[in-house]
């Protein structure tokens, strides 16, 4: 299995509800588990707080880039650092004259650093589909390994998270419930 930090073309973020972990609140010790009790413990830095917004579903508006259209980009963040993606790219064949719809679907981890979000795009599991677009999986993994920049965290709140890319452009991530 391979693996890369990247900026993919499309980033998926989420952003959940912060939940209070006040052991005060609770009847029992016993009915206070582990996670809530070294949560308690501390206090959550930047990064730990963005991490947590993220777990959970989320969707991005449509967009286009470099002539390619992106639709239904949607995605998952999980507890345990990893993510899931898919978005289905619209584009003109050249052949026929004829719009295709293209679904990549990746997944892997990510992490966040010092309010920069990174991925580690797991290639063996990158998916597109109709199958007779499996070519298309060679020029996609190079643009990934080519463009290996995180995001930088601009603003996030309970429904959204707002993202800059390396070349400064700005894309707002919403949360789905």
């Amino acid at each position: 299995m391979k693996k890369l930090l990247f900026f993919p073309l499309v980033a998926i973020l989420t952003f959940p509800s912060l939940v209070s972990c006040d052991p005060s609140e609770k009847k029992d010790d016993k009915e206070v588990s582990k996670d809530d009790k070294k949560k308690s413990s501390k206090e959550l830095t930047e990064d730990e707080r963005i991490e947590e917004a993220l777990v959970g579903r989320y969707y991005q508006d449509d967009n286009e880039e470099e002539g390619i259209k992106m639709t239904n980009i949607k995605g998952e963040f999980f507890s345990d650092g990893k993510f899931v993606e898919q978005l289905t790219i619209e584009r003109m064949n050249p052949d026929t004259y004829e719009e295709e719809n293209i679904t990549i679907e990746l997944s892997g981890d990510f992490k966040v650093k010092d309010k920069f979000l990174f991925y580690t795009l797991d290639f063996d599991k990158i998916r597109i589909s109709p199958k007779e677009y499996g070519y298309l999986r060679e020029g996609l993994i190079e643009s990934f390994k080519n463009k290996n920049t995180p995001q930088k965290i601009i603003e996030y709140d309970k429904a959204k998270i707002i993202y800059e890319d390396s070349d400064g452009e700005r894309t707002t991530m919403k949360k789905t419930y």
